[in-house]
């Protein structure tokens, strides 16, 4: 009885460190120094650290069939990485379980969270110089987070068929690369969004000033001119303006809307230089082809072009014209 005692106690112990060991390998995430100089020689770099919450963790399971591990939960960091003023890419360090043990993987996504190369950082699998070489990484490189879950089955546990030109020896290890590389585009696109969505349209050397009042006695009276001072399908209330501070001197703002005539409405970010629609971004939980297709048909639009609005797109973008056209010039 004491002899089983004693080895319920010991493989408890054991289990206990192996938990432990777990969490610290999640936790304990190694600053990619030397990865960013490899991937990005003579650049700089500035980290950003976030949390992964419950809902972060929620959130990424709705976008993958399969979801976080607890243990990866927790602060993480982002490297956002310049070359002088211009905004080349992120870094960012994920960890894996595999059955050859957790993983730790170093991830450059280019400025539209596309893979743009790999290393690993920890792995023990002796079959990783094949996944490092050139051959595997060009058929990752540039895909997007809808192009590398398109790789995996319904599940996300295996490669589909002729997805990935590699030795079936490979294919479950191929398998963990590609469900690191979603969870790592699907975390940072969540626990950072706003700077990822605003660095997406925003020069790096430019400055951010809010503007407190946005709807002015101007462009009220504009709306109504307009007759677009009931529009329904913008949440005036939430709406925030920021002005584009540069050495440019020229007019430009940042404008976050949320668009009401669909449900979850989806927040979208207007940059407007001059007068002009110069770029913008539907960050919407449920997305639609056709309406983000719609929004970016707006890319290149000044008020001229929309003085005959024939959507509710059209009258938000309206909106948002009118607005910068009032609020100029600089306060």
């Amino acid at each position: 009885m004491k002899r089983f005692l004693m080895i319920v106690i010991v493989m408890a112990s054991l289990s206990s460190i192996t938990q432990s060991v777990r969490a610290q390998a999640y936790c304990a995430l190694r600053d990619p120094v030397r990865q960013i100089g490899t991937m990005y020689p003579n650049h700089n770099y500035a980290s950003h650290v976030g949390v992964v919450t419950t809902d972060v963790r929620k959130k990424v399971s709705a976008s993958l069939p399969f979801t976080l591990h607890f243990n990866e939960l927790g602060s993480h960091t982002l490297y956002d990485v310049f070359d002088g003023d211009v905004r080349r890419g992120y870094i960012h360090v994920r960890p894996e379980i595999t059955r050859w043990g957790i993983m730790e993987m170093t991830w450059s996504l280019d400025t539209d969270l596309r893979v743009r190369d790999f290393a690993f950082q920890r792995c023990r699998n002796r079959r990783r110089t094949v996944l490092e070489s050139d051959d595997f990484k060009k058929q990752l490189q540039g895909k997007s987070f809808e192009q590398l879950l398109a790789l995996l089955n319904h599940d996300g546990t295996t490669l589909k068929e002729d997805s990935l030109q590699i030795n079936a020896l490979d294919a479950e290890f191929a398998t963990a690369v590609i469900r690191c590389a979603l969870k790592t585009i699907a975390v940072t696109q969540i626990v950072w969004e706003d700077k990822i969505k605003t660095s997406m349209l925003v020069p790096a050397s430019s400055m951010l000033r809010e503007v407190s009042t946005v709807y002015t006695p101007s462009v009220n009276q504009a709306l109504e001119t307009m007759s677009i001072a009931n529009n329904a399908d913008i949440e005036r209330k939430t709406i925030r303006v920021f002005r584009v501070i540069d050495n440019s001197n020229k007019n430009q703002f940042l404008i976050e809307t949320r668009w009401l005539a669909i449900k979850p409405a989806p927040l979208v970010r207007w940059y407007i230089s001059e007068g002009m629609i110069t770029n913008l971004s539907v960050s919407n939980q449920s997305p639609n082809k056709q309406i983000d297709d719609e929004f970016e048909q707006l890319i290149g639009k000044t008020l001229v072009e929309l003085t005959d609005c024939k959507t509710t797109i059209d009258l938000t973008a309206l909106e948002v014209l009118l607005i910068c056209r009032e609020l100029t010039p600089l306060e």
